[in-house]
This record gives structure tokens, sequence and C-alpha cells, in this order.
């Protein structure tokens, strides 16, 4: 791709993971419910889907050279200032709020202080050479592609020989569309460019506004336009930025706010969004294709990285989340990772993502109040139902639960795993909380086992290393250990989950030992940090992050801040050695930062976002 990224944005409808240094946009994705994946529009890769072309009395403005900034953290905006004294801006924003509207707007503005009449002239390219399907991989949606006109006005972009999904894109009244009805089937581009003239007088300024809509199919596509141009650009952005208003989030350190807020709106509306085709909420790991297997979730990336992020974000929301997890997800709670409808894409069972259900649902109910959530016949089902299964799985002489994998995915060295029981801790001192149980139900199994389960850990989970004791990452319980932590969920939070406190002397050499170099997997270098087994000198920003949970915090940000992340958010992990990262624009793992950010800076919403449901 030619076009340097500058920016990303969206709602929870459109994603605009890419946002040129130029104002162009390589692609649009959406999720779609009924072919279980995201769904991308976009370019041939050396010429984006939109480029943005403004003409200033015949000579084209520079947008390569545009100055950029951000409306509220999250709406891209540029300027381009002419001879001096013509000033010409341009904002991409897709509105959010209640309810989002189904596309985007490219709007631009011109002033200036000549006493004569200035000209500018607005166009808007289309090069539609792709329509694919994203799950784990990207695949091109079958059948052929069409540019065509809709009876009630707007250009339209058809995948799927005409059975959708589609995007329609529209000028103000007066825009000229210069387009044939072309078809094309491969990677064969279409093209059409939708342009107006307008003219600034004196002491005035002018505006032309695009609008790109997506449906399930064309007419949706082209209902979404009509409705955007019903409701005024201006309308919507100011919705736009009174709905981010209620997002943001103040910190006394500038860094970390900034950090914070940008993570917090890309989780907001990378990691959930809504179906073009049923508007119902659906959870991912990334919006972007620039994520690897962006259309999959595991419930360690919904319960606990993204869920937290959107009680700071929109608590309505995140009720909203935690329910449509119980929902899809708990069938067979605990799977490795899974297709966006709960699906099993790896049916592998992770004992720590079995456990995050009745934790996220602590959580929720001690963050908002909400105890009526617990009447919810689908989260009394899971409780339940957690409580049993989890009982099959105890050791028959040890109140220990066994797992086959590790949250990272790989297999466990051992069955019994110090984090997963130390949830399992948690679980079973939550239960008188969550419960749901009436008088003439039998009591749940574990009602009463914290104690219990907690010294089982310290009995088998506790080995020596170097002469000092440290916790295991699993064990066979026979006397065999291994110690390693695992980045996607590490021992430092052991603590945060209530199984030891923080100047405890076995955590507190635990963390020395796999925070140095005598751990093998701690890579030193540029930015040090703890590594996955697959990828030695490729440290876990996940396991960093858990680090500020902890009473290192503040080290932990000198880190963060050390890495250059691409567009502000998360990514995967970073080479130790000169700081590049792997695996971009992570969605889940953004709320992971968000949260953690914002639990150390004791932070504050600039206001309360009354409920919307």
């Amino acid at each position: 791709m030619t076009t340097a990224t500058r920016d990303i944005t969206g709602n929870e409808y459109v994603s605009l993971p890419v946002v040129g240094r130029d104002g162009s946009i390589p692609g649009i994705t959406a999720l779609h419910a009924g072919l279980g994946g995201l769904i991308e529009w976009a370019g041939d890769g050396a010429t984006p889907l939109f480029r943005l072309v403004l003409t200033l009395d015949g000579v084209e403005l520079p947008l390569g050279a545009a100055r950029w900034s951000r409306l509220d953290r999250w709406i891209p905006t540029f300027t381009v200032e002419a001879d001096g004294d013509i000033v010409v801006t341009g904002t991409i924003c897709a509105p959010g709020g209640y309810p989002s509207a189904r596309g985007f707007l490219v709007r631009v503005e011109i002033a200036h202080g000549r006493p004569a009449p200035v000209t500018l002239e607005a166009a808007l390219q289309v090069n539609w050479a792709a329509a694919r399907l994203w799950v784990s991989t990207g695949r091109d949606l079958p059948g052929t592609r069409r540019l065509l006109r809709h009876d009630t006005g707007p250009l339209i972009l058809d995948a799927r020989d005409g059975q959708g999904p589609s995007l329609a894109v529209a000028g103000d009244d007066g825009t000229v569309v210069t387009a044939a009805d072309q078809t094309a089937g491969g990677d064969e581009p279409l093209t059409a460019t939708l342009s107006r003239t307008v003219t600034a007088r004196p002491g005035a300024r002018a505006t032309v506004t695009f609008r790109v809509g997506a449906g399930r199919e064309r007419d949706g596509a082209a209902a979404a336009v009509i409705a955007m141009q019903r409701r005024g650009a201006g309308e919507l952005l100011r919705q736009a930025r009174m709905d981010l208003s209620h997002t943001l989030r103040a910190a006394q350190d500038p860094r970390r706010a900034e950090l914070l807020n940008r993570n917090l709106l890309f989780n907001r509306y990378f990691a959930v969004g809504r179906g073009i085709d049923d508007d119902r909420l659906w959870l991912l790991r990334s919006r972007s294709t620039l994520c690897p297997a962006p259309a999959v979730v595991n419930e360690r990336e919904a319960l606990f990285w993204t869920l937290p992020a959107l009680l700071l974000a929109d608590p309505a929301l995140a009720r909203e989340a935690l329910l449509r997890c119980f929902d899809l997800f708990s069938e067979r709670s605990g799977e490795h990772l899974r297709y966006m409808d709960g699906g099993a894409f790896d049916s592998a069972f992770v004992l720590e993502q079995m456990l995050l259900y009745p934790w996220a649902l602590d959580q929720y109910v001690t963050a908002t109040g909400d105890a009526g959530i617990l009447d919810e016949p689908v989260v009394q089902h899971v409780v339940v139902e957690n409580d049993t299964a989890l009982f099959m799985r105890l050791h028959p002489e040890h109140v220990l639960a066994a797992t086959e994998l590790l949250p990272s995915g790989d297999p466990a060295d051992h069955p019994w795993t110090t984090m997963g029981n130390a949830l399992l801790r948690a679980f079973a001192a939550a239960l008188p909380r969550l419960w749901p149980g009436n008088g003439g139900d039998p009591p749940p199994r574990f009602e009463g086992m914290a104690e219990e389960i907690g010294a089982a850990i310290w009995q088998h989970l506790v080995v020596p290393v170097d002469g000092e004791q440290v916790f295991a990452g699993s064990s066979a319980l026979d006397g065999s250990a291994a110690v390693y932590d695992d980045p996607a969920m590490s021992l430092a939070l052991l603590p945060y989950f209530g199984l030891c406190d923080e100047d405890d002397p076995v955590w507190t050499a635990t963390m020395e030992f796999v925070r140095s170099p005598r751990y093998p997997l701690w890579s030193e270098g540029r930015v040090p940090g703890v590594c996955h087994r697959s990828t030695p000198g490729q440290a876990s920003l996940a396991a960093l992050m858990a680090d500020m949970l902890g009473p290192h915090a503040d080290d932990a940000l000198d880190r963060l801040l050390r890495i250059t992340l691409p567009d502000g958010v998360a990514a995967a992990g970073w080479d130790t050695a000169d700081g590049t990262v792997a695996e971009p624009h992570h969605a889940g793992l953004a709320g992971l930062v968000a949260w953690t950010l914002a639990r150390g800076a004791r932070s504050t919403p600039d206001t309360r976002r009354p409920a919307r449901r």
C-alpha cells in the first residue's frame, strides 16, 4: 500500500482501520452475522478504495502535506492552508452515539479572507478492487462485484452477484457522479468519481460532504446514506463528539491519558460491533484486518480484556456484551478459540477461560451495583453449570482443577496450573454473591472451598528455585512442576485475583525470578520484557500490562511508553532489541491496556453516561 498510515476511526457499524496521510481510505470493514465474519471493501493496494482530491481555483491542494489532529482523540481532521489566507479543513467521522450511523462521512470546509469569492472542487474517487470475508484469514467473496446507481441516487458497491453486502456513496445535492454500470470479477477495479464544486464568498464558509453507508444489500446501504443525509453532517458530528465526551477519561499524567483514551476508544469500536445485517452486538479480536485472525475470539479476550474496558467506556454496553458472551460462548465454556457466533474454532479446554465467566460477572456487579443481572436465566444457568463442570475436573485427591491448554493456547506442561486454580479459588470466594439458588436448591459444590483450594495451591504449586520458594506455572501433583510464566495470563496477576498479597515473599521471589535474566524467557534489550516460548526475543504486551497492576507499575509504564505502538493502539508484542511490534491493532488487548492504565491513574469519567436501554 503506497498510502502512509495516519489514523484509524470507526463506530459500532463501520471501521476504517487505515486513514491515509493524504486523507485516503484504503479499505472499510463491517461485521456480517450471516456470513460469520468481518467484511472488507478494499482498493487494489496501490490505489485506495476512496481518495479525496481537492482543487482550489483549478490547482490541486497537496493533501499529503496536511496538518492532522483528532477531535476528542478519535475523529481524524486535517488542515491545509493556501497562499496564507485560505484554510481548508477536512473531517472523517463515523458517528457514534445511540443509534450509531451505519456509515461515515467525509466533510470538507473552506474559509478565506480574500475580497473575492474562491471556488473549491471536492472529488471522492472510488477504486473498488476487492470484497473479502475475514475469519482467521481473508478470502474473496464469491461472485461478481457491481458498481451501479441506486434508484434513490447513491452510488452502490454491490458484492456477491448483487446479493450484498453493499456500500452506498453519496454527496450533497448537486454532486456529480461519473460512473457507468460496471461489473467485474477477480481483482479488476471498478472506478467512479463523485464531485461537487462550491464557492466560498468573502466572510462566509462553504462545505462539501460525502457519505458512505453500509448494508446487508443495496437498498439497506442506500437507506443508511439517506438517513445520514437527513440528520445532517453538523448534527452527526455533534452527536459523535458528545458520545466521545462521555467515554473519555481524565488522568493526571498526560502520557498515560493519551494511551488510556486511545486504547479505550479503539477497544470500544474495534473489539465489539453490530452486524450490518442484524444490528446485534458481536465480540471479536479486532475489526482491523491488520490484526491476525481478526474475527475469532475467546473468553480471555472478551471477558478479561474487553469487558472491564467497556465498564469504563459505557456500562450499558458492558451489560449487553456480558450477556452476549454468556449467551453465545457459555455452551461448553472454556474452549480455546471461537467463531464470532460462539461456535468452536479450537475446542481444546482452557481452565482459566471457563472461570472468567463468574469473575466477569462479579466484576460487573461490583462496578455497577446492578445485581439484577444475577436473575437473568442465562446467568443463573452458567453459574450452576460451571459449578458442576469444574467439580468434574478436580483431581481425585486434591481440590485442584485440570486444564488442557494454557491461556496462550500452548499445551500445559502439567494439567494443574497455578493461575487457573487461583481463579478457581476466586470463584469459590465469589459464590455467596453470585449463587442464584433458592431455598430448595442443593448448595453449590464449591461453597466454602476457597480456603481449601488456596491451601492446595500453596502446598503443590510452590517449588524451590535457586534456593527460594516460587510459584510454578503448573504441576503434575507428583513432585514434578514447570516454572513457566505464560504471558497471556501472567503470574503477576496472582495478587490481583486475591491468591496472595503483593508483599508476599513467595510471589515477590517469583516476580524477581521471571523478570530477570535468570529466567530464560526474559529478554533484555532496548525495551525488556517477558516472551512467549514460541517467540523468544518478542516480549508480550499482555504480560507487561499485568505488571501495571502490581507494585512495579511505574517501571511497566516506562517500558510501555518506550514502545512505538502503530496508531497508538495495542499490539500483541514487541521486539525487545529494536521495539518494532508484532500483530498490531489488537482491539481486545487494547481493552487491557486501557483499564489497567485507568486503574493506576485514579481516573474518573468526565461525565456519567445515562443508561441507553
